[in-house]
């Protein structure tokens, strides 16, 4: 708890109908309402909070669990999968006598449940058990309780896991108020579940700063102005990540470019696991890791399929099978690549990148490995450029991993800025190019959105800053006095 830093984390609330629709990209939902704090949501009576990985929920968790108890208000921190093996030693903050007083009394408590996706690593079935139990424990006081559980957005099934909450720990909700009714009578079907769904949200740049100060990380203010000249904002905005970037920071004073990073990024994820259970985790040699990272993320966008399943799943699964792809590899050394940092924990026999740039990295490398290896280099270039309707595109679903494949490839490069130059500023890290490159990139790509014949993917301020570095200002001020009566030209050049 003393490594705890308070960062008056913010949630949104997610409405009941958009779970869905964002359980796979759940960065996509920045939320419509008004942001809320802990004093919001510590006033709900049933609330699942929703976070990626390394975002912090369970230390949050925590926190509001102690600060609570510090305050005399009856509360308990308690891991979803030690409820259902033994409830009475399953309490981490609070105790059994505290809880039996509390089943005695009248007064209400809070209890912060974590998470839905620790409980399902081996057993899809142990969160509804131990919902199962945890109700059975508070019988009739649940009326009485503030109940918070946490799970990771892919973990969150939001019709099944909603009717397990509900079944077992149903509270009404008055419509005209929406605060809990506090009658323990029979679900009637006006009446409104007070179950609620938020998400924990990213860290935002005022928050990313507290974190650095409260790290001692030296000279934040010149830290966050490479954060936002490498356009890293995603990637810092989990503590988790976050520390990746600091501790960048601290061994060279610079994050130098985008890409190495990124590269930075990917070392320490093969070489490390983000979860103390793993440390017994097989050990692989870092290139092996590499080359089963590139060729599993390469994959996983290939197909459009987000999980990748574990060796030996007894599961019928919609999923790449890594044992498929990683046809050369034994099934240990498999599972020793998927309990790596760079993946998610393994869900329901399944795992997933972490990061969508990392994966499409790592993809692009893949490929680039490939094109070095002698392989067919028209085979490889018929997936990323395709003939429709007489014209030459850019197929949609490797878009994003033709942006870094470019950075390897002179070929490729030349292919793709000739249909869309704008792809250069998409994403990768273009800025890494040689000068004069840059300079005919610019022009290209100003020169088309001037005539409006560009895909409108690079209108914006961040894509110039993908390629921007001081010695590109004489050209640039160049493009403004030649530009300079054209508004939507003069805006992608920042002025």
């Amino acid at each position: 708890m003393e490594n705890y830093i308070n960062l008056n984390r913010a949630f949104a609330l997610i409405p009941e109908s958009q779970e869905r629709e964002y359980q796979d990209e759940w960065g996509s939902f920045l939320g419509s309402s008004k942001e809320k704090g802990w004093s919001d949501v510590l006033k709900e009576y049933r609330c699942v909070i929703l976070a990626e990985a390394g975002a912090g929920k369970t230390e949050e968790f925590r926190q509001q669990a102690s600060n609570l108890m510090k305050r005399g208000v009856t509360s308990f921190f308690i891991r979803i999968e030690d409820i259902d093996s033994d409830f009475e030693d399953a309490f981490e903050i609070g105790s059994q006598q505290e809880f039996r007083d509390w089943l005695d009394g009248s007064g209400e408590a809070w209890f912060f449940l974590d998470s839905v996706d620790e409980a399902r690593l081996t057993n899809p079935n142990a969160f509804k058990k131990a919902i199962n139990r945890f109700a059975t424990c508070i019988s009739n006081a649940k009326h009485r309780a503030h109940i918070f559980i946490s799970s990771r957005p892919y973990a969150w099934r939001p019709k099944e896991d909603r009717s397990i909450v509900d079944d077992k720990l149903y509270l009404p909700q008055c419509q005209n108020t929406k605060e809990p009714s506090v009658h323990d009578g029979d679900e009637t079907e006006n009446d409104l579940s007070a179950l609620t769904v938020m998400m924990l949200k990213p860290l935002d740049s005022d928050r990313i700063k507290s974190y650095c100060e409260a790290r001692d990380a030296q000279s934040v203010d010149s830290l966050l102005e490479e954060i936002e000249r490498l356009n890293l904002w995603t990637l810092a905005e989990r503590p988790f990540d976050l520390e990746n970037i600091i501790d960048k920071w601290r061994e060279a004073g610079v994050l130098g470019s985008r890409i190495e990073l990124l590269k930075h990024n990917i070392k320490s994820k093969l070489t490390e696991q983000h979860s103390v259970d793993r440390a017994d985790s097989q050990h692989l040699v870092l290139e092996q890791a590499l080359n089963g990272a590139r060729k599993l993320a390469a994959a996983v966008i290939l197909t459009d399929t987000a999980g990748i399943v574990i060796p030996d799943s007894i599961s019928k699964l919609k999923g790449i099978q890594a044992c498929e792809v990683l046809s050369d590899w034994a099934p240990k050394d498999i599972r020793a690549l998927l309990e790596l940092g760079i993946f998610n924990d393994i869900i329901y026999d399944t795992v997933r990148f972490r990061h969508r740039e990392i994966r499409e990295l790592l993809a692009a490398e893949w490929f680039d490995s490939l094109l070095q290896s002698g392989a067919d280099r028209s085979s490889i270039a018929a997936l990323f450029f395709k003939e429709q309707y007489g014209e030459k595109i850019i197929t949609p679903r490797l878009r994003s991993v033709l942006s870094w494949l470019i950075l390897f490839d002179d070929i490729f490069y030349q292919q793709a800025i000739s249909i869309a130059p704008e792809i250069a500023v998409e994403g990768g890290d273009p800025a890494i190019l040689p000068l004069p490159t840059r300079e005919r990139l610019l022009e290209k790509i100003v020169l088309e959105i001037a005539t409006n014949k560009d895909d409108r993917g690079a209108r914006d301020n961040t894509a110039i800053a993908r390629i921007a570095r001081e010695d590109l200002t004489p050209k640039t001020v160049e493009l403004i006095k030649e530009y300079f009566d054209n508004d939507e030209a003069i805006f992608f050049l920042g002025v």
